[in-house]
């Protein structure tokens, strides 16, 4: 399962391999799409995103946000826009490193799953 987890929308802001949320989705079976990048929290394209092709796209999630802010919906043939799969989670979770971490990587493992 090829994971996009998105930062930040403008600009366009991802992580490698290296970070702990990264840790978590290879943990949950996912592949981080831009794993490879030497930067900690790179920006990438919307070009490099769509060309990259995940299958799921995470994010931290606003109140009553079903989408991830940005330009997703322009780009109809990433697999993830294509199919609908977000795994919107909650801010406060994998976004502050500390012992609630384990219960957003869980999250972000039941999302990896569902998107299977």
């Amino acid at each position: 399962m090829r994971v996009f987890y998105q930062l930040w929308h403008q600009p366009l802001m991802t992580i490698n391999g290296e970070h702990l949320i990264a840790q978590a989705i290879t943990a949950c079976g996912g592949v981080n799409v831009f794993a490879a990048l030497p930067a900690l929290t790179p920006t990438v394209s919307w070009e490099a995103a769509a060309q990259a092709d995940p299958q799921l796209i995470a994010s931290a999630r606003v109140d009553g946000q079903t989408v991830p802010d940005g330009r997703w919906a322009e780009l109809p043939t990433i697999a993830a826009v294509r199919r609908g799969r977000y795994a919107l989670l909650p801010p406060d979770l994998l976004g502050r490193m500390g012992p609630r971490f384990v219960d957003g990587a869980q999250l972000l493992c039941e999302a990896i799953d569902a998107a299977r």
